[in-house]
């Protein structure tokens, strides 16, 4: 009996070292991180689970993508979701940048320029990718947080939502690794959340993905 009980607490512990040196994969908590590539619901893009590993801090990154035609879609900021939505994201206050969501889509546009002012302006930010292509100075700042962001690359527009990330990883998949994004790189993104706030569903042809937006404020898209 000795015997018996000996082999199993060498078997369990065994099966637990093996546990310990096998690196866990990237979890986003609201959706599994196992790559997907699937239509978005309405034919307006694509919708991916992707995974990096951070250029600078070397985070382990899984992030739901949705990958946007830039000229099929219609945007809105509002606090009242609306079913019909194929993306979801969580919108909370920044500085730096400002976004209108219009019928014609979404326009992303410094704090100070003309226009960011305007009762259908939203104060976002930070900038991620600068207008233009640029790393903006991200100071001291290394939190690692989850991130919904907004960026234009081309004629795509993607709106993503990652697990805990710092700003400067961030920046360098967006503008260095586009491909594991789908698009060419990011010409400016901004964030729009960070945090518990983080939250982004899409609606595809094989079902949900993401978690239900809590803030007072999402941006919602729809085909055009």
């Amino acid at each position: 009996m000795r015997s018996t009980v000996l082999s199993i607490a060498l078997s369990l512990a065994a099966g637990q070292s093996a546990v310990a040196q096998t690196a866990p994969p990237a979890n986003p908590g609201p959706f599994t991180c196992v790559r997907q590539d699937v239509p978005l619901a309405g034919g307006i893009g694509r919708a991916s689970v992707v995974a990096f590993t951070g250029a600078v801090y070397g985070q382990r990154v899984c992030a739901l993508v949705a990958n946007l035609a830039s000229d099929v879609f219609a945007a809105a900021v509002t606090a009242s979701p609306f079913d019909y939505a194929v993306v979801t994201a969580a919108v909370t206050k920044g500085t730096g940048a400002s976004i209108t969501a219009r019928t014609s889509g979404v326009a992303l546009a410094p704090a100070d320029a003309a226009g960011a002012t305007a009762a259908d302006a939203n104060a976002v930010g930070p900038f991620v990718i600068a207008p233009g292509g640029s790393f903006p100075g991200f100071g001291k700042d290394t939190s690692e947080v989850p991130r919904v962001v907004l960026a234009y690359a081309g004629q795509r527009v993607l709106l993503v939502r990652t697990t805990a990330v710092t700003l400067t990883d961030l920046a360098h998949a967006l503008r260095e690794q586009p491909d594991i994004f789908g698009s060419d790189a990011a010409e400016r993104a901004v964030i729009l959340a960070s945090g518990d706030d983080a939250a982004m569903q899409v609606r595809t042809a094989d079902g949900t993905l993401g978690t239900p937006v809590r803030t007072p404020l999402a941006l919602l898209i729809k085909q055009r």
